[in-house]
């Protein structure tokens, strides 16, 4: 009896030790499950140009990916550093620490919210995103300093490159002044109770929380020209898109060559220079407003709009990214 105790224990053992092998080498055996790294390609169309634009200039941007439809964050994936790849003409983003993002390993879809130039100090929550960038404007502002992207849209491991189309969230203000006075030699032009500051909603794609400094000027800054006999100065400056304030006013001084004040005109409230007034006093993102003022002897200004169009992304021909020295640009080929 013993001995057949024996061999019964002996036998059990040896198909427990069978069994733990077989699934010990099915567990070796197994594929691992390969994740899929991001390719994100960059785009811009410019004014009349039939392709777009390729970034190469190893400009910053930040982005996110979002689940699809939400604003949570997959896995730590916010406020990530890409950057223009600089080491060719292929137009994609490439990750700044050589460490890329990947696809949910699930196969679910994600969105991409991209924004330029890329701020590491953007206040933000962990999980559930609330992200805010700071944006200033000034007289040095260039229409397209502050971009942003939020097309690129169910996004998954299947996707072979999504495409990020980037546009200006900024407007522009370009008059072009006619003026009659005899001397005429320079034009002050600035707008009066206008934001300089801003915080950027990344997860709405809008600016929200103006900040507008108590007697501050935005100065207007251009050209003088001779059309026709009479003198053009062609001014611009870049404002934030949105709600423009009832208070702010565009003033203008002329001067002779000798800086001597030849004509101080009345304001003029900018939402009516801009002809918002029946868009609630909305100025559209990534849109130039082109207005001819007529300068006379008259004490006020007179003002047209003449078109609209949409910002043009110049040339990104160098590699500064200081958005406080020289605003990166995308190079088109």
């Amino acid at each position: 009896m013993k001995l057949k105790k024996h061999l019964r224990t002996t036998l059990l053992l040896a198909l427990g030790g069978l069994t733990l092998a077989a699934c010990g080498s099915d567990k070796e055996g197994a594929p691992e499950t390969v994740r899929q790294p991001v390719n994100l390609k960059a785009e811009i169309f410019t004014i009349n140009a039939g392709e777009a634009a390729i970034w190469k200039g190893g400009q910053a941007v930040g982005i996110y990916m979002l689940k699809e439809n939400t604003n949570e964050v997959v896995d730590t994936y916010a406020n990530v550093k890409y950057v223009a790849d600089n080491r060719g003409t292929t137009g994609y983003l490439v990750p700044a620490d050589n460490q890329p993002m990947y696809y949910p390993a699930d196969g679910s879809n994600v969105d991409f919210k991209v924004y330029y130039p890329y701020n590491p100090e953007v206040e933000q929550t962990l999980r559930a995103v609330e992200a805010y960038t700071e944006v200033r404007v000034d007289e040095h502002t260039a229409p397209d300093g502050f971009l942003y992207s939020r097309n690129a849209k169910g996004s998954n491991a299947n996707t072979e490159a999504s495409t990020v189309q980037i546009k200006s969230m900024l407007s522009q203000v370009s008059i072009d002044f006619h003026c009659t006075l005899d001397g005429a030699s320079k034009l002050e032009a600035h707008i009066k109770n206008i934001a300089t500051r801003a915080r950027f909603d990344l997860m709405q794609g809008m600016f929200v929380e103006y900040t507008t400094e108590e007697d501050a000027v935005l100065p207007m800054t251009g050209t003088k020209n001779t059309v026709g006999g009479n003198t053009v100065f062609s001014m611009s400056s870049v404002i934030f898109s949105g709600q423009v304030p009832e208070k702010a006013q565009l003033e203008v001084i002329v001067k002779d060559s000798k800086d001597k004040i030849l004509k101080e005109y009345l304001p003029i409230a900018l939402t009516k220079v801009l002809e918002v007034e029946q868009q609630e006093n909305q100025v559209e993102e990534n849109t130039q407003y082109n207005i001819d003022a007529q300068l006379t002897e008259r004490e006020d200004i007179t003002t047209q709009v003449s078109s609209t169009a949409s910002i043009c992304i110049m040339n990104w021909n160098g590699s500064g990214d200081d958005a406080d020295i020289n605003v990166a640009r995308p190079t088109g080929d």
